[in-house]
């Protein structure tokens, strides 16, 4: 019985100073220093989308293992510009070491081409980028080889109710 009384508060004050030494050990990262400055990133990143909606952006991304190379083409309204370069990231879904980014020349109008090492099986989140805009898609390998990215129309307004 007086093991039984001695084991309870010992065990408390195990579990206390375990407790302690993982709050000290652990950073959570809960509350950034330049919490601010990453919300105005935020919105940054999203006028990006809205933009590429605005113009009716869109394109088709084609991986082509055989060649390495990957393509894209590009469509929007008559009034938009295309660039002379874009940039392609693809990041792993799970693994973030396999991540890669490879910018894309212009070969043909609305036409974008670069090689492009062997990706390795997996999901991979695919965006396709300028400094103005931006579109997103999911590539699955092995799977389809071509991406349809493309921003949903309602981005295009300037609020989420369209004011």
């Amino acid at each position: 019985m007086v093991w039984l009384i001695i084991a309870i508060p010992l065990a408390a004050v195990v579990m206390g100073v375990t407790t302690v030494i993982l709050a000290v050990v652990s950073d959570d990262g809960i509350v950034a220093d330049d919490y601010y400055r990453r919300g105005l990133q935020i919105n940054q990143s999203l006028e990006r989308d809205r933009i590429a909606a605005r113009h009716g952006l869109n394109a088709v991304v084609t991986i082509d293992i055989d060649e390495k190379l990957v393509r894209a083409r590009l469509r929007a309204k008559s009034t938009f510009r295309f660039p002379d370069r874009i940039q392609l990231s693809l990041s792993h879904a799970t693994r973030s070491g396999l991540d890669l980014s490879v910018p894309l020349t212009q070969t043909a109008r609305r036409v974008y081409q670069a090689g492009l090492p062997e990706l390795s099986l997996g999901r991979w989140y695919v965006q396709l980028a300028s400094r103005e805009w931006r579109l997103n898609g999911v590539l699955q390998v092995p799977g389809n080889n071509d991406v349809v990215l493309e921003n949903d129309p309602t981005l295009g307004a300037k609020g989420p109710a369209g004011d």
